[in-house]
């Protein structure tokens, strides 16, 4: 079975009211079945299929959903927006990325293949492979690997994508923690010297 299979063929068989694509309503006409299953689903951060075409909304609300640990309604909300726009290339990235955080190398595998189906010209091609060496070393569709890194990363650090838009800059963290390790190792050297001058 597919990385969210189960869940995909429950989308499938709910007769949406438009089907999965967003329809023109008639005057009138109340929200559909999609529209009442998103805004249920995905309480305040959506309230309609139409709002999956605003894409910075849907990347910060997965990215939200996963920050509360809430990781299968962020790649369900994902999911539903790839359907509606499976042209749109960050999306998918987005969706790759936290399929790398929640280090699932079949999920990651599955959606990368399916990027590289859909994007195959994409220059983010070199990033989804480097990151795929690192979850799946095993799947020969991200070339051999490139030799051990000295680290990985989670989140918007320097070496990981940051496809979903996190706000924070952990940057200044590590140099937070770079100075008060130096200004320790001062202090014990200080109090290291008047011991050596005593003897």
């Amino acid at each position: 079975m597919k990385p969210n299979e189960s869940q995909s063929r429950a989308h499938d068989a709910i007769e949406w009211d438009p089907p999965l694509s967003i329809g023109v309503r008639q005057a009138g006409d109340g929200p559909g079945v999609l529209d009442r299953y998103i805004a249920a689903r995905f309480p305040g951060q959506l309230r309609r299929a139409s709002d999956l075409a605003r894409l910075q909304t849907v990347i910060e609300a997965a990215r939200l959903y996963f920050e509360e640990e809430k990781k299968d309604r962020s790649l369900e909300l994902l999911d539903l927006a790839v359907g509606q726009s499976p042209a749109e290339e960050t999306l998918q990235l987005a969706r790759l990325e936290i399929a790398f955080l929640v280090r699932d190398p079949r999920l990651f595998s599955f959606y990368a293949r399916e990027f590289r189906r859909m994007h195959p010209e994409s220059t983010a091609w070199l990033e989804v492979a480097r990151l795929g060496r690192a979850i799946a070393p095993t799947d020969a569709m991200f070339g051999a690997r490139q030799g051990p890194r000295a680290f990985e990363h989670y989140g918007p650090w320097p070496h990981t994508p940051n496809w979903i838009n996190a706000p924070w800059d952990l940057s200044s963290d590590v140099l937070s923690a770079d100075y008060h390790r130096a200004m320790a190792e001062d202090a014990l050297a200080s109090q290291a010297l008047p011991l050596q001058e005593a003897a």
